[in-house]
């Protein structure tokens, strides 16, 4: 975060790291959302930590069990089978308080 172009925003893989970077940004006096904007991929209970809402993509992991459950007990059941499945998932960005427009030096 010292280099002259740095970074304005990074994506993480959950919301633990947000953690890490909330408080990296306040050991250099910088600030999320003014300074770095930050989504997480993954909202697993940590954001709730930050002094702020975290913006994130909710990917619908409790959906994706489900499926993963039914295609086990599918194979299972039916070993002399080849079972394919295919679904779409439909993952929602949920704005919160942790991403904002950043003016960027020309």
């Amino acid at each position: 975060m010292s280099w002259k172009d740095r970074p304005t925003a990074f994506v993480t893989a959950d919301d633990l790291i947000v953690l890490g970077a909330q408080k990296a940004m306040d050991l250099l006096n910088l600030s999320i959302p003014s300074d770095l904007s930050v989504i997480s991929v993954i909202k697993n209970g940590w954001a709730d930590l930050l002094p702020m809402p975290l913006t994130y993509i909710d990917a619908t992991f409790e959906d994706l069990g489900t499926l993963s459950a039914e295609y086990m007990l599918q194979t299972i059941s039916e070993p002399e089978k080849k079972h394919v499945m295919q679904k779409k998932l439909n993952p929602e960005l949920i704005v919160g308080g942790t991403c904002a427009r950043i003016a960027v030096p020309v």
